[in-house]
């Protein structure tokens, strides 16, 4: 099981790393409106 601290980091990197959409077609901007529900 990941912690918060670590998701939020790794979500950090690919925001800065404008991350290509994963499988579920989902924007960096998208998740990143609701992100306390996404993490």
């Amino acid at each position: 099981m990941l912690s918060l601290q670590a998701l939020y980091m790794a979500y950090k990197q690919v925001k800065k790393n404008r991350g290509a959409s994963g499988i579920d077609g989902q924007s960096v901007d998208d998740f990143t409106q609701n992100l306390e529900v996404e993490l």
